[in-house]
């Protein structure tokens, strides 16, 4: 059987393109698709917006955490979630308040059957989590977003690296920093730029395929 791989997480998993809100079609879960190859299925699930356990005064389904149950029930049974949120959370939180989000999440995802109440195994074949640390805001995002708190807070995404790579070896998952290989557009600032997901599907596709002990396909 093919291995299950659920993408949760919000506008850059998606796919949206800076500028038009448009979604794009080599966005980084198509491109690990393509290079983990027909052994595996990846499934797409992001919301613009979404963040890890915040909610938004007028859309309660952007909190990550409430919304959890229902992806996992929807898409179970699972062979691994890849984990890729915290960027929205600058809004509500400083960088640990959005570590304490992700470990939430985490917490959440080891604990799937008692967190979703699934009488079938979520994970029959064990718990697999690789987590994403978010990228960086392009440094103009202060010009874009004058005074806003998108911007005011940008700088606290510099300390989720280490807080979020701390979360994973807490709870023993896999963990995957993104901005070796993003970056975003200088048109809004927070969104990746198209190379940008193709160079992070990459090393997601590697990342998966170490945790699954297989080689890379040819």
């Amino acid at each position: 059987m093919k291995k299950r791989i659920l993408c949760y997480g919000d506008s850059d998993t998606w796919g949206q393109i800076a500028g038009t809100g448009e979604r794009r079609a080599g966005r980084w879960p198509v491109v690990c698709r393509r290079l983990l190859g027909e052994d595996f299925e990846v499934l797409e699930d992001g919301v613009s917006g979404r963040t890890t356990i915040f909610d938004h005064p007028k859309s309660p389904w952007l909190n990550g955490l409430k919304g959890l149950g229902y992806a996992l029930m929807a898409h179970r049974p699972l062979d691994a979630v890849v984990l890729f949120l915290g960027s929205n959370d600058v809004l509500y939180t400083d960088a640990e308040g959005s570590a304490d989000g992700v470990a939430q999440l985490v917490s959440a995802l080891v604990d799937a059957d008692n967190f979703a109440h699934s009488k079938l195994p979520v994970f029959p074949n064990g718990v697999k989590v690789l987590l994403i640390g978010p990228p960086l805001s392009h440094p103009d995002i202060d010009k874009v977003y004058p005074g806003a708190k998108i911007a005011l807070n940008a700088p606290e995404i510099c300390k989720y690296e280490a807080l979020y790579s701390r979360v994973a070896e807490t709870y023993g998952i896999d963990f995957l920093d993104s901005n070796p290989y993003t970056e975003c557009s200088p048109v809004d600032c927070v969104h990746m730029t198209g190379e940008s997901h193709v160079r992070l599907g990459e090393a997601i596709a590697q990342k998966l395929l170490q945790m699954f002990n297989e080689e890379v396909s040819q």
